[in-house]
């Protein structure tokens, strides 16, 4: 056993905690409570003197914490085990919360002699909950808004960084709901811890599951019999129900399921480092849900994110259990315990030791021994001023464990002084920090590198950023920074999959890794965004470089038996001549590399000064155009197709507008083009089909004659995978039959995709929807071409009917058209006509249908209908239709 000799060694011990320790006498049967001894750290952090002790609680505190400490005092006197809890105090102004476990000390009698208190401040930890708390709000409105990949990163950003704050489970378990939700908004999330012991899951978090089905689930076994979470649990193995009311077996459990509205579930084993069962993510949903790729890769990263979290605060909850048990000074503490004598040779450990080290210490030793030769110099350090100064000592150094590899100590050094004022001995207290420091690295290493391709990530570039500035400021040099996007992306995501994009992504990540070798540093900023950053460059240095660069994008990548050929748009900006600060230079790289996207990609460009407005605006608008459709911003104009003579309508075609809230009308050649370069003419293609789908069958609920809506087709709907099933659902939600749609596409991109959209066109055919070829005799298309497809009607190009009566190749390209299409069987629109002489040609050359200014300019819904209006009273009277 290890003794301790003098009351100078028990105080020396006794301050080798690095929590707060006070020893309380208990006097007058446990009504009052004296100091009786308090370590360094009670009294530097707690703002009390060393004068205190021998003083009464009730003398030294305020009266209304004495009060409150008096009663749980008491409570402890007459309880045979430790009470824990938490108090709030004042100092110097701040709040601080404090955690304190107050175990009984007895004498042989079995008479409560002392307390033992041990205060950890747990303020910080505190105020991260409350502050999680008060933005609760503040989270929702942002995940609401934040409808990119980006958004998903933040969040997840966000709760590692509250792991590795110590954030409680609760708060944890709130933020994975809410980033989980915001990315589907359909579902609710519940997380379950699981019981090993009992064989069961255990309810623990849901933000807006209902009270009544938490208790229906708040317990759930561990069984190969179940079917969702608990078969989940049992396999190791998602389980993924995509129509409860279908998929279910068990009746009574559906019977609960549908009661309470949930209609899927999807259930995601929390599994540990060591793939221990931790617990399980479910989803919940209230329709029949199946996830896709992109959504399951969010499951995967939100169930990942709970089984760190959960596996810290095992860890955490481990070690202070155990250094609860050991706290009152006793030689089973957990804590290694350490005498040296002055030369540094090892006196006395404790058994503990043996359990850090792998083996028995070895006494007369130089406690350098053992210690990490990089370590060795900080550590003499340390103890040479220890033995200066006679003060204690903190330090943090790796320590040979008996099977060869190193444990990190974290230790404390107090020296024992003689009557003399000269050191006796030394006394460690140290602890094994090993698995903390991993863990700690862990989360900090996925908090500032992409998980992708391994790069520095957005966080790591802008905490990085001024010290490169700084440096190359310090050393008059130059700095380039590179903005880098790829060239068209998205379509390689869309054609091959976000799994095989990824793979793209990781070879440029390793490309532009060996390019920046020796010089500079790459980050991935987000999908296909990187930055650059390039040391001590010069005019000519940066144009080689840049030359360089591009040819990397000249190589084509080999991935899966595919060959691909990827470039890139690279804007470039320089400290100190485009500005002195990160988020200025970051900013005219980005505007210059939108130069290069306009100056047909694949290329580079200078930040100018002019480049500002045009791009600055460009991109305001692109800012601007990602809300439109959620703010109610876009709207449909409508031009009908009049037949030749003028007294039928035959067709309406949908226009899209855009009625900025302060720019006012936005015409779509301003728009469209934008939107076809950031992909966003997918979102905007839908929501026009679905728009009009809609306004055509309320036209027809309403009693107006049946008229076919023709819809514009860009080139990347129909490169769409799922287009068909889109407009399938559609026409189902709208009750649309399929035969009054009528699909435009332009010659040139029937040409450009030929092989890709055929299949499309095929089923959406079969469907009854009919096909229009727009901008005919602009592509040079093939009669081939037109049988291939079964196009219904052609649509001649504006060009050609704006040159009748005036250009004589015009003309007899307009009835060449006309007599090809009605060989073919084909209807045939003139579109763009504006005056009665061209009316009149097309007239005469058994047109079938006309558009234009001269019969109808677009116009809104409302006014559309008044046309419909006008129409059928004309219709009665047998005359044309006027405007």
């Amino acid at each position: 056993m290890f003794r301790i000799e003098d009351q100078t060694e028990i105080n020396t011990l006794f301050n080798g905690f690095l929590d707060m320790m006070f020893l309380m006498k208990v006097v007058d049967e446990g009504k009052r409570f004296q100091y009786a001894a308090a370590n360094d750290s009670a009294l530097k952090y707690a703002g009390i003197k060393r004068d205190v002790i021998g003083k009464f609680m009730d003398e030294v505190l305020d009266r209304k914490l004495a009060e409150e400490l008096q009663a749980v005092y008491e409570q402890t006197v007459f309880s045979e085990e430790s009470i824990q809890f938490e108090t709030e105090t004042f100092h110097k102004g701040m709040r601080q919360t404090a955690l304190t476990c107050l175990t009984p000390i007895h004498n042989q009698h079995g008479e409560c002699t002392h307390l033992l208190a041990s205060v950890k401040d747990v303020t910080e930890t505190k105020n991260i909950a409350e502050k999680l708390e008060r933005s609760e709000e503040q989270y929702r409105i942002l995940y609401a808004e934040q409808k990119n990949a980006e958004s998903l990163l933040i969040g997840q950003k966000l709760i590692l960084e509250m792991i590795a704050k110590g954030s409680s489970l609760q708060d944890v378990f709130k933020a994975i709901s809410l980033n989980f939700e915001a990315a589907m908004p359909q579902s609710e999330v519940c997380i379950h811890l699981a019981n090993e012991r009992d064989k069961r899951l255990e309810y623990v978090y849901s933000a807006n599951l209902s009270e009544s089905f938490i208790q229906d689930i708040h317990q759930i076994e561990i069984s190969s019999a179940e079917e969702s979470c608990g078969r989940a649990a049992f396999t190791y193995q998602p389980v993924i129900l995509m129509d409860i009311e279908k998929e279910l077996k068990n009746d009574k459990k559906k019977l609960m399921a549908l009661q309470h509205g949930v209609r899927a579930c999807w259930s995601n084993p929390i599994l540990s480092s060591s793939n221990q069962l931790l617990g399980i993510l479910a989803v919940y949903f209230k329709a029949p849900t199946s996830p896709d790729e992109k959504e399951w890769g969010t499951m995967e990263a939100f169930t990942h994110l709970a089984g760190l979290a959960i596996e810290q605060k095992q860890k955490e909850e481990a070690l202070r259990k155990s250094e609860a048990k050991f706290r009152a000074m006793t030689e089973n503490v957990t804590d290694l315990i350490v005498t040296l004598d002055t030369s540094g040779k090892v006196k006395y450990t404790s058994p503990s030791y043996k359990l850090i080290f792998g083996a028995e210490a070895n006494l007369g030793n130089s406690f350098l021994t053992y210690t990490h030769p990089e370590d060795i110099p900080a550590v003499s350090d340390k103890f040479r001023v220890l033995l200066k100064d006679k003060k204690p000592s903190e330090v943090q150094f790796r320590y040979l464990h008996a099977n060869g590899h190193y444990v990190t100590i974290e230790a404390r050094a107090m020296p024992v002084l003689k009557e003399s004022g000269d050191i006796e001995n030394i006394v460690v207290v140290a602890r094994d920090i090993t698995e903390r420091n991993k863990h700690e690295e862990l989360i900090k290493k996925m908090a500032y590198q992409d998980q992708l391709t391994g790069l520095p990530n957005r966080r790591s570039f802008t905490e990085e950023f001024e010290g490169h500035i700084r440096n190359a400021e310090n050393k008059s040099q130059q700095l380039g920074v590179l903005f880098l996007d790829l060239d068209r992306f998205k379509f390689i995501n869309d054609s091959l999959g976000h799994s095989f994009g990824d793979l793209v992504l990781k070879e440029v990540s390793l490309r532009l890794k060996m390019f920046t070798r020796g010089f500079g540093r790459v980050y991935r900023m987000s999908g296909d965004e990187f930055t650059i950053i390039l040391e001590d460059v010069n005019e000519e240095k940066l144009k080689q470089k840049m030359t360089n660069l591009l040819e990397i994008f000249s190589e084509p990548i080999f991935i899966k038996d595919e060959m691909i050929h990827i470039t890139a748009s690279i804007g470039v900006s320089i400290f100190p001549l485009d500005g002195h600060d990160p988020k200025a230079l970051l900013k005219n790289a980005d505007l210059a590399m939108y130069r290069a996207k306009e100056d047909g990609k694949n290329t580079y460009q200078y930040y100018k000064s002019t480049l500002d407005s045009n791009s600055y605006e460009r991109l305001l608008m692109e800012n601007e155009l990602h809300g439109a459709i959620d703010n109610d911003e876009l709207l449909l104009h409508y031009q009908p197709r009049f037949s030749i003579d003028r007294t039928s309508i035959i067709a309406l075609e949908a226009l899209i507008r855009w009625n900025h809230p302060r720019w006012g009308m936005i015409s779509p050649g301003e728009f469209i083009p934008l939107a076809e370069e950031t992909g966003l003419i997918t979102k905007i293609g839908a929501w026009v089909i679905r728009t009009a789908c809609r306004q055509t069958k309320e036209w027809m609920d309403s009693g107006y004659p049946p008229v076919r809506i023709a819809i514009n087709l860009s080139a990347r709907q129909f490169l769409q995978r799922d287009l068909v099933a889109s407009i399938q659902s559609v026409l189902k939600e709208t009750g649309l039959p399929p035969e009054f749609v009528e699909l435009e596409i332009t010659e040139s991109t029937l040409m450009k995709y030929e092989e890709t959209i055929l299949y499309s066109i095929e089923q959406l055919k079969k469907m009854g929807v009919h096909f229009a070829l727009d901008d005919f005799g602009t592509g040079y298309s093939s009669m081939g071409y037109l049988k291939k497809f079964h196009i219904d009607t052609l649509k001649i190009d504006q060009s050609f009917i704006r040159g009748i009566g005036t250009e004589t190749d015009d003309s007899a390209i307009a009835t060449a058209i006309i007599t090809l299409a009605h060989s073919l069987k084909m209807n045939v629109v003139a579109e763009g006509v504006e005056t009665e002489e061209q009316y009149n040609y097309l007239k005469e050359k058994n047109c079938n249908e006309i558009q234009g200014f001269y019969t109808c300019r677009p116009m809104e819904a409302e006014k559309i209908e008044l046309l419909i209006i006008n129409h059928m009273t004309e219709v009665k009277a047998n005359k044309p239709i006027t405007v």
